[in-house]
């Protein structure tokens, strides 16, 4: 790969791994705003209700409904990777892009990866 074909490529990773991080952002957000909206008027609703009492539930339910939309949440930021362009030979990301640049050497295992 050429310098400049690598910093196609990383410029590439860093916009995906910006696009990916403002999703997971925006689904974090979007899960506490459902939370909030939806969740707590009707959980007020069936308490009130005896909606628990008559069909021998316990609230806890809710609870699990909470940490299941939080743990979507924590999924979404796990599919953000880190930024950089994968090394041929090990597979890590060459995040370090100016010293990939300079030395045209991965910054992890030291081979090259940049060919003039």
């Amino acid at each position: 790969m050429t310098k400049q074909e690598f910093i196609y490529l990383n410029g590439k990773s860093v916009r995906e791994y910006n696009r990916r991080s403002l999703v997971a952002v925006g689904i974090g957000f979007l899960t506490i705003f459902l939370i909030i909206l939806f969740g707590v008027p009707l959980m007020r609703h069936l308490i009130e209700t005896d909606f628990f009492d008559k069909l021998l539930l316990k609230r806890s339910w809710f609870e699990g409904a909470a940490a299941a939309l939080l743990l979507i949440k924590v999924f979404a930021f796990r599919s953000v990777r880190f930024p950089g362009v994968p090394c041929p030979h090990c597979g890590r990301p060459m995040s370090f892009s100016r010293l990939v640049i300079i030395t045209g050497n991965c910054g992890f295992c030291g081979e090259k990866v940049i060919h003039d």
